[in-house]
């Protein structure tokens, strides 16, 4: 029965929220897409009421913000720097929560009046010790995002 349960815990706990992640993933891409057709719909509309003359077809451009792709085929440095930025954000994220759920952990087992559990504290240190990595990356990993943000030209 035990290792049904640690089946179960391991099959809500890793690859569910994988695969909600990748779902949200793809939801934000399309609304992304859907934000810019109905962008480039409204401008079309505004120009035909007011006879100007359309807005020029440019899909270089539009496959450049739909895919975050040159048009040489190298990625932007923007999408670069937003995918960076995304990675260090969800790194802070489940720093910060495995950080707190260690501890957390960690003071549960410790209080339990059970003194076969009350002994297993130090199993809390472990989510505790991956969130200070996560955290450390976080860090140490601001000076590089910085550096590899797009150079803005004030002119």
């Amino acid at each position: 029965m035990d290792i049904f349960f640690t089946v179960v815990l391991t099959f809500f706990g890793i690859f569910v929220p994988l695969l909600g992640a990748r779902v949200l993933r793809n939801h934000l891409h399309e609304s992304k897409l859907l934000r810019l057709r109905e962008m480039i719909h409204k401008e079309r509309l505004v120009a035909l009421e007011r006879d100007l003359p359309l807005p020029d077809d440019e899909s270089d451009a539009l496959t450049e913000l739909l895919n975050g792709v040159s048009a040489q085929g190298a990625p932007s440095a923007e999408s670069r720097a937003a995918k960076y930025h995304l990675i260090r954000l969800v790194a802070l994220c489940l720093g910060l929560t495995s950080f707190l759920g260690g501890i957390g952990l960690t003071f549960g087992l410790h209080v339990q009046a059970d003194t076969s559990v009350s002994g297993m504290w130090g199993i809390g240190l472990v989510p505790s010790l991956i969130g200070v990595g996560l955290l450390l990356f976080v860090r140490l990993s601001k000076n590089i995002e910085k550096s590899s943000a797009p150079a803005r030209s004030d002119q």
